[in-house]
């Protein structure tokens, strides 16, 4: 299962050079919620004040990237896709400094034209 995983193709686009899309399995999405943390505020306020970058939610946004991509991915698996075409992503606010990131693709089954033109 760690194998399949790690080896799952990804692309924002719709194909992948040298391999054709044999089946479209469906799509598949990843979400997640998290707060923000009363630390991370802080330090993003005192960010603000002199333009930098707020390192804090930089941080927690590329972990809540991550964590979407890895439920999407077993998600892809699952139907028996080795990988997703059309990736998108959002980002959402909610009240009380909780912040979503959802992720979305289509699930398919590529095979190397090598392999079985």
């Amino acid at each position: 299962y760690a194998e399949r995983l790690k080896n799952h193709m990804l692309t924002t686009g719709f194909s992948f050079e040298g391999y054709r899309i044999a089946e479209y399995l469906g799509i598949v999405t990843g979400e997640t919620v998290m707060g923000t943390g009363y630390f991370s505020d802080i330090g993003a306020s005192i960010s603000d004040l002199f333009g930098a970058e707020a390192s804090e939610y930089s941080e927690k946004l590329r972990s809540a990237k991550q964590a979407v991509l890895k439920i999407m991915i077993k998600n892809s698996t699952d139907l028996g896709g080795n990988a997703i075409i059309g990736i998108s992503y959002e980002l959402m606010t909610f009240s009380g400094n909780m912040m979503g990131v959802s992720v979305t693709g289509t699930s398919v089954k590529v095979i190397k034209y090598s392999d079985n033109t």
